[in-house]
């Protein structure tokens, strides 16, 4: 995966009227880190039980797509994608039950290192931008409470993580 170099530290880089080596390098490197964020997308493959009124932390089944080798998401342990890289991330969390499930009775909350990031919200989506640091874990629990045990669908409940190079609007978050 390329590495950022700060633009700062390539100006003393010209010597006459040649441009060294190891600047075009760092510049395609940074290109590089530009046009590949780190990005996974994990998903459902089997269904899962969620308890009536009990928090249910989803365990990911599938990787569908991500930068490859950036070890986002590990099947070893499957609740979790990790941060690879500072800065802004785009996370957004689907969820579908097998049974009609009022929204109000239903939440999602996303947790960033075992501490609530955001939530519980009531509904089957939660779209956030926040800002993660390297090694930030995120894990997302359900809850329902519809009197029964009911069902998360498979391949129709799913997370996406993008690091992003935009500017949070609230950089507070």
């Amino acid at each position: 995966m390329a590495e950022w170099t700060d633009p700062e530290d390539m100006r003393d880089a010209v010597t006459g009227d040649a441009i060294p080596l190891a600047w075009w390098n760092a510049t395609m490197d940074d290109l590089l880190f530009l046009a590949n964020p780190p990005q996974a997308a994990v998903r459902l493959d089997s269904t899962q039980a969620v308890a009536d009124e009990t928090p249910h932390t989803i365990s990911w089944d599938h990787n569908q797509w991500s930068d490859e080798g950036t070890g986002m998401w590990d099947d070893l342990a499957p609740g979790k994608v990790v941060a690879i890289r500072n800065g802004p991330h785009r996370i957004v969390v689907h969820t579908e039950y097998a049974s009609v499930i009022p929204v109000d009775d239903q939440t999602i909350t996303l947790e960033v290192n075992s501490e609530v990031r955001i939530g519980p919200i009531p509904g089957q989506q939660l779209v956030i931008e926040t800002n993660l640091a390297i090694d930030d874990e995120i894990e997302v629990i359900v809850e329902q409470s519809s009197g029964d045990s009911v069902n998360l669908v498979a391949t129709r409940t799913r997370m996406t993580v993008i690091w992003s190079t935009e500017p949070l609007a609230n950089s507070s978050t």
